[in-house]
């Protein structure tokens, strides 16, 4: 979605289920999120960073910080403990006023709104420290490349930034078959009733009716990422919202096994009656229904909250007809390691670290990057780095070896693994040699007691013949 469509999506979230939205504990959801519980996360979370930066020894001043993506300010209000001034910027307004509201800090902390796909309200070189986490992830690579590019120009001489953003779903690491996608979904109800823009959850169960199993990455190493998710559709069978809900399938499922799970979908802003339609899907490869899977569809009666209000998001619709069946998603994105590598290098700033990170979503795995942009201080002595082209030309070479390593495993494992197939059919080809043997032997046999039949039959029409003329002449004479 572009820019304009992420705003919708989030100010809808930002108010109606503000503190789930930018911390997804599924415990959490429908405002469960105790105010006091979810900033303390936030303060846990900076700790943690900064206690980890002043363990490798990087320079890091304390003066002006930036928390891109701020939402209601979680992380801001933290790095206001540790920074002399702090900064909080968000593309949704509904997300902004609610920081505003809980920000203790006075005029150590302002809070913005960007709709822009840039962040040119700020001048170059203004922060010491910028950070973001969980957020990159929401939003096209084309707008997160370019606000990371912004992070650079913002950065002081001698600054830093950490974010984290994923590299993309963990894909099985050998090839799925198609008859593999192949799911029976069930729930106890047929249809269901429900208010309008309300979170609604199901009690699903879902079978593996394929003769292959469905390998969990976190259970298997090689395995994929299988979730349950769903689609709204309006009375005409026509899709309102593609994707809304998403539960990762909790272990491996072996053909014909059952795994119960519970989805949390997000109903139509506005009354009327929809079909909520259950699927499965291995992230990062396709949905059940592409391969030829059955998906199951409930009707759902949407009735009128009895609120009356309008919601911003509806008013940032450019239709009548999709603000009458607005859902709000929250879209996953990952970009390469090498691709932001390179954007870093060629913004004439370092790479300190690029720590793995599994944080953005289950079955998802990214980087947590240490960034920093060199100063007079700086050039020439940086801890834990080499700069420029030869620390990009040694991620490269390393890059290429580990995918060189990676392809002899693919190597290892397709050899083993089309020897045995090679000594099945070795196996199979004796048993049916075996077989046509035998029965070479009982052809053999029948066709030489063919003519020994045909012989004895003969000679035994014969005699009878013979002696029935005698009978027949010593009785005419």
């Amino acid at each position: 979605m572009d820019l304009k469509e992420l705003e919708r999506h989030w100010d809808r979230l930002g108010s109606t289920d503000p503190f789930w939205a930018v911390l997804t504990d599924p415990d959490k959801r429908n405002n469960k999120w105790d105010p006091e519980e979810f900033f303390l996360s936030g303060r846990r979370e900076i700790s943690a960073v900064l206690k980890y930066i002043g363990s490798r020894r990087y320079d890091l001043r304390k003066g002006k910080a930036l928390d891109f993506g701020c939402g209601v300010g979680r992380l801001t209000q933290a790095l206001c403990d540790h920074f002399s001034e702090c900064v909080g910027v968000d593309i949704s307004p509904s997300m902004i006023r609610l920081a505003e509201k809980y920000n203790s800090y006075g005029p150590k902390c302002r809070y913005f709104v960007n709709r822009a796909s840039n962040l040119e309200l700020f001048a170059e070189a203004t922060f010491d420290f910028i950070y973001s986490g969980l957020v990159l992830q929401h939003m096209e690579p084309v707008y997160s490349m370019a606000y990371i590019q912004e992070f650079f120009r913002l950065l002081s001489p001698g600054g830093m930034a950490v974010f984290q953003i994923p590299s993309g779903p963990l894909v099985p690491a050998h090839p799925i078959f198609d008859s593999t996608f192949r799911a029976r979904i069930s729930v106890q109800q047929e249809s269901l009733k429900t208010e309008a823009g309300k979170a609604l959850t199901l009690q699903v169960t879902v079978q593996n009716v394929s003769s292959n199993r469905w390998p969990v990455c976190s259970v298997d190493k090689d395995g994929g990422v299988f979730s349950l998710g769903n689609h709204w559709l309006d009375g005409s069978g026509s899709v309102l919202a593609l994707d809304d809900g998403r539960v990762t399938l909790p272990k491996s499922v072996e053909p014909q096994e059952e795994v119960a799970v519970q989805l949390t979908v997000n109903t139509p802003s506005r009354p009327g009656t929809y079909f909520l339609e259950l699927d499965m899907v291995l992230e990062g490869v396709c949905w059940f229904k592409d391969k030829g899977s059955a998906t199951l569809r409930l009707v759902v009666e949407v009735e009128d909250s009895g609120s009356g209000e309008q919601s911003k998001g509806d008013e940032l619709a450019p239709d009548a007809s999709r603000r009458a069946t607005f859902v709000p998603s929250i879209e996953m994105y990952g970009i390469p390691k090498e691709r932001i590598l390179s954007l870093t290098y060629a913004s004439g700033c370092d790479v300190l670290e690029a720590q793995e990170d599994f944080s953005g979503a289950p079955g998802w795995v990214g980087h947590r990057y240490f960034i920093t942009k060199p100063g007079p201080e700086t050039a020439g002595r940086l801890t834990g780095t080499l700069r420029g082209r030869p620390m990009a030309l040694l991620s490269e070479v390393q890059a290429l070896s580990q995918k060189l390593k990676e392809n002899k495993e693919d190597y290892a494992r397709n050899f083993a693994t089309h020897a045995e197939q090679i000594r099945q059919l070795e196996v199979r080809t004796a048993g049916l040699e075996e077989q046509y043997a035998k029965q070479k032997i009982e052809l053999e046999w029948l066709y030489r007691w063919i003519p020994v039949n045909k012989l004895a039959r003969s000679l035994f029409f014969g005699r009878n013949l013979r002696k029935r003329l005698k009978e027949w002449l010593h009785f005419r004479l």
